[in-house]
């Protein structure tokens, strides 16, 4: 990515940002996926066109499924959703954190992981989850320099059904 100027993020290694004069695009890889976002369409088509010569890729439009996350879109606000399971990791009995969040059409910013403790119920599983999503929020608020994110909704996923908090 650094051939074609994208500059890794520091908050995220799997996080690269290209700025043009007026524009900007976000470019998010995991293993072999591949999020793209950008104010200018036509910057993304470019870069599309690019990697699918450089390499075998296939555009499947717009992304409405990550890591077992559905996305939904509401163009006037920030989307979060975040889930946990409880003790998933079964060496270590750890739970896995996973988020994403999207601004209208447009996935900002997504996370999947293993938490730093141990949980021992599946509410402070999601306490966790949460809290970890909570910050990545304060993050992005304070990285939309236009202030233009008013307010925002995060989902948590609890007993299998998405609740909207």
């Amino acid at each position: 990515m650094h051939k074609e100027d994208f500059q890794k993020c520091n908050a995220d290694h799997c996080c690269y940002i290209k700025r043009y004069q007026s524009s900007y695009i976000i470019l998010l890889l995991y293993v072999d996926d591949m999020l793209v976002a950008g104010s200018n369409m036509d910057d993304i088509r470019r870069l599309k066109e690019q990697l699918s010569k450089e390499f075998d890729m296939k555009d499947l439009g717009q992304a409405k499924k990550i890591l077992g996350m559905q996305i939904t879109r509401d163009k006037h606000k920030v989307q979060g959703y975040v889930d946990a399971d409880f003790g998933g990791e079964v060496d270590r009995c750890k739970s896995t954190t996973g988020y994403i969040f999207t601004v209208g059409n447009t996935t900002v910013s997504w996370m999947l992981q293993l938490q730093k403790i141990v949980a021992l119920s599946t509410t402070e599983a999601e306490y966790v989850a949460v809290t970890e999503a909570s910050k990545e929020m304060i993050w992005l608020q304070g990285w939309d320099s236009s202030k233009r994110i008013m307010y925002c909704t995060v989902t948590v996923k609890v007993q299998y059904t998405w609740q909207r908090i």
